[in-house]
């Protein structure tokens, strides 16, 4: 049993795949080849670090209620869908400048990883955002919400 460090787990570690995608869409942009055959491998790697994560994240706000959690996978899973479909817009960005696309690319991964970065710490707090242990947090959060009177 290996216990993954913080910043690889849920839900850090989306923050550091947003991140690293920056920089491989960046070296996706690069006209040396080697760089961009390596910023599509490491890319391949991260995609499926962060569909795990994501699985996991689901799986805990589930809360094992099997409905709650297809309604989650049928959001991701949608969510997921419109991005591919939206991004055909690429195309036409493409024959503008062929290394625009992974420029924007890389940009809109940074904001997304500063902006959920916000979100956890305004989610969790200072106290609870670097414990490392997302279910006990997301429990400790739903007992407080739970306990405010109405």
């Amino acid at each position: 049993n290996v216990k993954v460090p913080w910043m690889f787990d849920k839900p850090h570690g989306m923050i550091v795949v947003y991140f690293t995608f920056s920089c491989f869409y960046i070296m996706l942009a690069q006209k040396t080849f080697a760089v961009a055959v390596a910023g599509q491998v490491l890319m391949g790697s991260s995609y499926v670090l962060s569909v795990e994560i994501t699985s996991a994240m689901l799986v805990v706000y589930g809360r094992g209620q099997e409905e709650l959690y297809r309604r989650l996978i049928f959001a991701y899973e949608l969510s997921f869908n419109i991005g591919v479909a939206l991004s055909a817009v690429a195309v036409i960005v493409y024959d503008i400048d062929k290394s625009l696309p992974f420029y924007i690319c890389a940009i809109i991964s940074f904001c997304w990883g500063v902006f959920y970065l916000i979100f956890l710490v305004r989610r969790f707090g200072r106290e609870l955002i670097f414990s490392g242990d997302f279910h006990k947090n997301e429990q400790i959060l739903l007992f407080r919400h739970l306990a405010q009177p109405r």
